[in-house]
């Protein structure tokens, strides 16, 4: 790996440690390569970074781009990555960290598996 001033490679964090990491995140990132998997696959991560109300920057991916442009920025270039991600730090305000969160809860578990059950009641 090669050697960033300005990056620590942590390893591998416990599921229940992440929200202290969180904390100190300014603008979560979700910078996936895109393969045919991720086109089309909707991370649970993307919904958690949301929940947390901060900024996030993602890769072009058709779940990022379900999400409103307000809770959300999309790069697809890495001039556009450096761009948003220095807005986003000048854009937190209190009404989108209540809209991502909402957003948020919106998508849990407990949501899908509803979703899933109607649709299932509905086809049978």
């Amino acid at each position: 790996m090669k050697n960033i001033r300005n990056v620590h490679f942590l390893g591998r964090k416990k599921y229940d440690e992440l929200p202290a990491y969180y904390q100190a995140i300014d603008v979560f990132i979700i910078p996936f390569m895109l393969t045919d998997h991720i086109k089309y696959c909707n991370p649970t991560r993307l919904y958690e970074y949301l929940s947390n109300g901060k900024p996030v920057v993602s890769a072009d991916f058709s779940s990022a781009r379900e999400i409103p442009g307000n809770l959300i920025k999309i790069a697809r270039t890495k001039e556009e990555w450096i761009k948003l991600i220095e807005q986003s730090l000048k854009e937190d305000r209190p009404e989108l960290i209540g809209q991502r969160k909402q957003l948020a809860c919106q998508n849990t578990w407990e949501h899908r598996v509803e979703q899933m059950s109607e649709l299932i009641k509905k086809y049978r």
